[in-house]
C-alpha cells in the first residue's frame, strides 16, 4: 500500500513538472536586458575652490561620470536587423563626451556605434542573436539616467533595465558615528567627575577624482600646479567631557599636519556658542584650529580638501584641565 502511495505522488509530480518544463522551453519571446555595470563619479567637487581648474580633453568641467552598461539578448528568439523599426538607441539625459563599445560577445558581433549626439547614442542595425551582448562605456558631464524608451523593435514591448549600481558615500556611517559619540558624552557626564575631554573623529575620506579611468584626458590644476589626486577628508570635533572648553583655556591650539597640500578648509555644524573658531593654514600642510568655545556635548565638523594624499596627523593642543584627547579614524 505504501509503495502505491509513493508511486502516485511521484507520478503526480512528474505530471506537473514535465509539462511545465516543456512549456517553458517551447516559449518564443524577444527580450533585451540592459545591465548597469558601473556608474562612477570620476570628478566630484561640490564646493567651489579658488583657482582649481579641472578639464577633460581641454574643456573645463565641474563633474565627470563614467557609465558602463551591457545590452544582452536574454530572450529565446534572435532579433534580425529588419525587426529594428528604428536603430537601437540609448538616451542618458546627460551630455556625452565620449562613447565606445569596450566588449562584444561574440567578438565578431557586427554592431557598432553609428552616431553620438549630445545625450544620445545610436547603434547600427544588425542581427542580434540569443545570448549575444555588447558592453558600452560612456564618459558624461553629469550623473546620467539611462533611457531606452525611444526604441521600436518588432514584438518587443520594452528593454528591461536592471537596478543601477550607485556609489554610496558614508553619510549613514557618519550619522551613526555622531550619535554614538553623543551617547558616549552623556555617559561620561553622568558617571565621571567633572573634567575636560575632547575627541577628534575622522568620519570619511572621499576620493574626488579617479584619474585611473581617464588618465590621458583629465587635467586638474590648482593655482597652475598639476594635481594627480584630490580628497575630501571630514572630521567631527566634540567636547566629550562635562566641562566647557573656553577660548581662554587654550595655551596652544589644535593642529592638523597633512601629507598632502591643503587646498581648502571649511567648517560645519557649529555649536551655538561657537565663539573663537578660526581655521588658519600656517603652511600648505598645517591647519590651525583656533580656540573655539565648545560646551559639553557640542560638536563641529571640519572638511579638508587635500591634494595627493589624505594622510593626517593630529598634534594635541595644550588646554588647561584637559584630561584626554581621543583621536579616531572610522574605516
Amino acid at each position: 500500500m505504501k509503495i502505491m502511495i509513493y508511486v502516485s505522488v511521484i507520478s503526480a509530480v512528474i505530471a506537473v513538472v514535465l509539462p511545465t518544463y516543456f512549456y517553458l522551453k517551447s516559449r518564443k519571446f524577444k527580450t533585451l536586458t540592459a545591465t548597469i555595470m558601473a556608474n562612477t563619479s570620476v570628478v566630484e567637487v561640490t564646493e567651489p575652490v579658488p583657482e582649481l581648474k579641472i578639464s577633460y580633453k581641454g574643456e573645463e568641467i565641474g563633474e565627470l561620470y563614467i557609465l558602463t552598461f551591457q545590452i544582452k539578448n536574454t530572450g529565446t528568439m534572435d532579433i534580425p536587423s529588419k525587426h529594428f523599426v528604428s536603430p537601437l538607441q540609448v538616451r542618458t539625459h546627460a551630455r556625452i563626451l565620449d562613447a565606445k563599445i569596450i566588449d562584444k560577445d561574440p567578438k565578431h558581433l557586427d554592431i557598432a556605434i553609428d552616431k553620438k549626439e549630445s545625450d544620445k547614442i545610436t547603434f547600427t542595425k544588425s542581427l542580434f542573436k540569443t545570448g549575444e551582448s555588447i558592453t558600452v562605456k560612456l564618459v558624461l558631464l553629469s550623473n546620467p539616467t539611462i533611457d531606452f524608451s525611444l526604441n521600436r523593435i518588432r514584438d518587443l514591448k520594452s528593454i528591461v533595465v536592471t537596478e543601477p549600481y550607485r556609489r554610496v558615500f558614508p553619510k549613514l556611517a557618519v550619522a551613526i558615528a555622531i550619535i554614538g559619540v553623543l551617547i558616549g558624552a552623556y555617559s561620561v557626564y553622568t558617571v565621571y567627575k567633572p573634567r575636560r575631554n575632547l575627541s577628534v573623529t575622522f568620519t570619511s575620506v572621499t576620493p574626488l577624482i579617479d584619474t585611473e579611468k581617464v588618465r590621458e584626458d583629465l587635467s586638474v590644476k590648482h593655482k597652475g600646479i598639476d594635481i594627480k589626486e584630490l580628497f575630501a577628508l571630514k572630521c567631527v570635533i566634540m567636547n566629550t567631557g562635562n566641562t566647557p572648553i573656553r577660548p581662554s583655556d587654550y595655551v596652544e591650539p589644535l593642529l592638523f599636519r597633512t601629507s598632502g597640500r591643503i587646498l581648502e578648509a571649511t567648517t560645519g555644524g557649529l555649536p551655538k556658542a561657537g565663539i573663537g573658531l578660526r581655521l588658519q593654514t600656517t603652511d600648505q600642510h598645517t591647519l590651525q584650529i583656533g580656540r573655539p568655545l565648545v560646551n559639553p556635548g557640542e560638536a563641529f565638523s571640519i572638511t579638508l580638501l587635500l591634494s595627493d594624499s589624505p594622510d593626517v596627523k593630529v598634534l594635541p593642543p595644550r588646554i588647561t584641565g584637559l584630561k584626554r584627547l581621543q583621536v579616531k579614524f572610522l574605516k
